[in-house]
């Protein structure tokens, strides 16, 4: 049996992802369910859990990668020399964070609100995301 592309293991996982984010924007972080992903991502059960084992899991995942992605989009804009003007930079940035928010299917911008409101209360998650908020704070 032929081995599957990393590419192809990567579009797959990117799938699972998508899919919590959208379960979340959907029924809120205490409303999805591993079913309501499954259903979401249009994959087998099987698939799904090769990538994700819980919800939760999932939700770390989805919230550290799509965070990860954001820092990756605004950071030039954060670090430019020489710096534009204010303005400028509420601009570029407002204009990155709409279009890098803007999903099929979902909003990242709703998400992250979930996200960040669970992990005030969730050790594991405020673990994952509070190490790109400082370095971000940081630069």
């Amino acid at each position: 049996m032929p081995r599957v592309s990393d590419a192809y293991l990567a579009a797959r996982r990117t799938q699972v992802l998508d899919a919590v984010r959208a379960c979340v924007d959907r029924d809120g972080l205490q409303g999805a369910t591993m079913e309501g992903i499954i259903q979401i991502s249009g994959l087998s059960t099987g698939t799904v859990y090769k990538y994700i084992r819980s919800k939760d899991e999932g939700i770390e995942a989805a919230m550290s990668t799509a965070l990860e992605g954001l820092t990756a989009e605004l950071l030039p804009f954060l670090v430019a020399d020489p710096m534009p003007s204010p303005p400028e930079v509420v601009r570029q940035l407002t204009s990155t964070l709409e279009s890098f928010s803007q999903r099929e299917g979902f909003s990242l911008l709703r998400v992250a609100m979930h996200g960040w409101s669970a992990a005030l209360s969730n050790p594991a998650l405020l673990e994952k995301t509070a190490p790109t908020y400082r370095a971000s704070g940081s630069r």
